[in-house]
């Protein structure tokens, strides 16, 4: 089946330019234009405009607001996907043939639009901004685009209004790609053209300061979620399942997604019960916890597991894992008795003795995550026969 495909052009104090934006997109698809309380005369612009729906906000409430109700409005009439524009003439309607192409192809992706930042017409503001973004986004999803600011869009609808964004302002668009991509909905890059001139730079809303802050503040926010929350709880999150569950449900529910996330892989589940173990006994004390983080989140392990595994380096259990590491190193080199007393400790000494003590700590940690990677693999491999065995 066809999707049923409409333009979406939020505006406000655009209607020097949203006419002609208007009048080019409604030749290719149905258009709705979300009126976001302007004060220009867009109101009687649009009056004057016969084929298309409009949608009014009294006030003005934000470009987010703006996209919320023309999707609302658009899966109302009928519309399975939206492609959204800008009023103010930047993005090119002559584009919407490569939207509309792509979006058949591709019926279930979201369809991000892709400017040539190595035009000359492109401001170094806006290139660098760019590059910023880019680089916040691909941390936070996994995911590169070469253009995240882009507002030419393609969204499928259903999906798109089950993603629970909270952002306000121009932060919901970049919220909702980043929630997308924790959801497995595949983000398609789309070549569009853009018109950057002084009439569109006098058209921008966008308030650097301001905004920036926004944003910054937004990419810490999700860089958070996404280096501290297990992938299938930041999908339930992302699809706001945890609205009106009770204090107790809530917290079984984040419970078992935190430490249950590749139960079903045990080879993933065992590896992150391995790396916890290396990094708790591993020779960089005070950074273990950490770098065992960073660590799972590079591999794409759970970091619930690795966390709590790792954390067995505790101050009772530390003596003794320094201890062994040291007896072990000693043996390495050869096996001489070791003399721990203060009296008789010299400098050559204790440094012969830190080379043991590192050297058998990097020993230890590597053979007790082989055996910890052994054991968790079995019991993960067990509970799921058991499981696949079950009524």
């Amino acid at each position: 089946m066809d999707p049923n495909i409409c333009a979406l052009i939020p505006a406000y104090n655009h209607a020097a330019a949203l006419v002609g934006v208007v009048r080019a997109a409604k030749r290719i698809v149905p258009v709705i234009v979300v009126n976001d309380g302007s004060t220009d005369g867009t109101e009687r612009a649009l009056a004057g405009e016969p084929g298309i729906e409009v949608v009014t906000h009294p006030v003005n409430r934000g470009k987010a607001e703006a996209l919320r109700s023309g999707f609302r409005r658009a899966q109302e009439l009928g519309y399975s996907h939206v492609i959204s524009l800008d009023a103010d003439g930047q993005h090119l309607p002559s584009d919407i043939p490569r939207f509309v192409e792509a979006c058949r192809a591709r019926p279930e992706a979201m369809l991000v639009g892709v400017r040539d930042f190595n035009s000359p017409d492109v401001p170094a503001a806006r290139r660098r901004a760019n590059r910023f973004s880019n680089l916040w986004f691909r941390i936070s999803s996994g995911v590169y685009l070469g253009d995240t600011q882009c507002g030419f869009r393609c969204y499928p609808l259903e999906d798109t209004l089950c993603i629970n964004a909270r952002a306000e302002r121009y932060g919901y668009e970049l919220e909702i790609m980043v929630r997308a991509a924790w959801l497995d909905i595949p983000l398609i890059p789309v070549p569009v053209g853009v018109v950057y001139n002084e009439a569109t730079a006098r058209g921008s809303h966008f308030r650097p300061v301001v905004d920036f802050l926004r944003l910054t503040r937004l990419n810490a926010r999700l860089l958070a979620l996404a280096f501290f929350v297990p992938r299938p709880l930041r999908a339930i999150m992302s699809k706001g399942m945890l609205k009106g569950l009770s204090f107790r449900e809530k917290l079984g529910t984040i419970g078992r997604e935190l430490f249950c996330e590749h139960m079903a892989s045990p080879g993933r589940f065992a590896a992150a019960i391995a790396l916890g173990v290396f990094f708790a006994l591993a020779p960089i004390w005070g950074l273990q916890t950490l770098s065992a983080l960073a660590a799972a989140h590079a591999l794409r392990l759970n970091k619930a597991v690795t966390a709590a595994v790792c954390n067995l380096s505790i101050p009772p259990t530390i003596p003794f894992i320094l201890y062994c590491n040291l007896v072990i190193g000693n043996a390495l080199f050869g096996g001489a008795p070791l003399d721990l007393r203060i009296s008789e400790m010299t400098r050559e000494l204790a440094a012969a003795y830190f080379v043991q003590w590192l050297a058998g700590s990097l020993v230890m940690a590597f053979s007790c995550a082989a055996l910890a990677f052994a054991i968790g693999y079995s019991a993960a491999s067990v509970r799921g026969r058991c499981r696949r065995a079950g009524p």
